[in-house]
């Protein structure tokens, strides 16, 4: 039985491991594929010449998926442009750090990009971190692994999804309506506790008119 029970173990794994190359295969040719033509999309709006007809965003010909596998090479860009904004126009390529090969790349293949004259670095900076965290939430992504905790003092229902504003099929139209939902719960939760008060302090009133009257019939 246990010549068995390791063979089955055995071979378990072994269709573990083909699964996972398998997977990882798929993956890289969806890396690659989406590469090649996000590249000749944002070509071709080089070579447009200004002309926004001819102009195609590549996220939306592609998709969010394909915008989730372009958006680190994005993130590095900007982080070479916050780098070279603090160090005074000297940026160079690093050595790969937190297990990120994209930084060891030269800056020929991912040129730094800095904010547009008049915006602020950090408000810049905290936009695109943002906007990441909601595309990966989207897509079901790491961030996407854990239900968020609610604050204190907050039900879960009164949790949002805010990358629903941006990535539902429906527009985020379920998302606003559900917003308009909880508040109008909450204002009519509001509303009870303060009828409830009203009650309480007018029969309290009550109550000490009634015993004042009691007391002055009696003298």
């Amino acid at each position: 039985p246990s010549t068995t029970s390791a063979k089955h173990t055995t071979s378990d794994e072994t269709t573990s491991s083909a699964d996972d190359e398998e997977k990882l295969k798929m993956e890289l040719l969806q890396k690659n594929a989406t590469q090649i033509l996000w590249n000749r999309l944002v070509h071709s709006i080089s070579s447009s010449n200004g002309d926004k007809a001819k102009q195609t965003k590549p996220s939306k010909v592609l998709g969010r998926d394909s915008l989730q596998v372009a958006y680190p090479y994005i993130q590095e860009r900007l982080r070479r442009g916050i780098l070279l904004n603090d160090n005074g126009g000297a940026v160079s390529a690093t050595v790969s750090q937190n297990n990120n090969p994209l930084q060891s790349l030269s800056n020929e293949l991912l040129p730094p990009v800095t904010p547009p004259k008049g915006i602020d670095i950090d408000q810049w900076e905290a936009f695109h971190t943002e906007f990441g965290f909601l595309l990966d939430r989207a897509c079901g992504g790491s961030n996407n692994e854990k239900e968020p905790t609610a604050p204190s003092g907050t039900s879960k229902v009164e949790q949002h999804d805010d990358s629903a504003l941006l990535w539902s099929s429906d527009k985020g139209s379920a998302e606003l309506r559900q917003r308009r939902e909880t508040r109008a719960q909450r204002a009519a939760e509001a509303l009870g506790s303060v009828e409830s008060v009203k009650a309480v302090l007018t029969d309290a009133v009550l109550g000490s008119v009634a015993g004042d009257d009691g007391d002055n019939s009696s003298s």
